[in-house]
């Protein structure tokens, strides 16, 4: 029973690994100071997770250590085109800053490779065949725990009860 009893106050006090889901949007920003821009619908849902590593700054050309949201999977479109998430020089994986400000975002659009960033100043766009787009950018949380993370969590809430009553069950006969 002692065993039970730890191994359900165990999953119940385990903290969840969250997985974040992000609307993201990206729109041509023509009062940036840029004069008139090509068209830019950048449209995708993103999945991040928290975590500590190095992170490739695609402006100052340089990997950086810190905790930011790794982008690990994307969908979406540009301009009406099918994206997925692309692959980073060096290995280094797509990011957003905490609380999902524009780190960089690699993309593939038709085969051919973009990328979304922050430039210290603005956030732009690298579009296949377009130069450099200044951008309007925003991202959204959607809450929702992984699947696995709330089974685990549950797990651990039924033993707790089960093992409570058990233990009440001991000292009432």
């Amino acid at each position: 029973m002692k065993i039970f009893a730890a191994l359900a106050l165990f999953l119940a006090c385990l903290a969840p690994a969250y997985a974040d889901t992000v609307d993201v949007t990206a729109t041509t920003c023509n009062t940036c100071g840029a004069g008139i821009q090509p068209a830019i619908n950048f449209q995708a849902q993103l999945t991040t997770q928290l975590v500590t590593g190095g992170f490739l700054d695609p402006f100052e050309d340089f990997v950086f250590h810190a905790t930011e949201e790794e982008v690990t999977s994307l969908t979406g479109t540009l301009n009406g085109m099918a994206i997925s998430l692309g692959t980073a020089p060096a290995g280094d994986g797509s990011w957003l800053f905490p609380g999902f400000g524009l780190g960089a975002i690699w993309f593939t659009v038709a085969g051919q490779p973009g990328l979304i960033f922050f430039d210290d100043a603005h956030d732009v766009i690298t579009a296949p065949n377009q130069n450099t787009i200044l951008i309007n950018f925003s991202a959204t949380e959607v809450n929702a725990p992984e699947p696995s993370s709330l089974a685990l969590v549950l797990t651990g809430l039924c033993l707790l009860l089960l093992t409570r009553r058990g233990v009440e069950r001991a000292f009432t006969e």
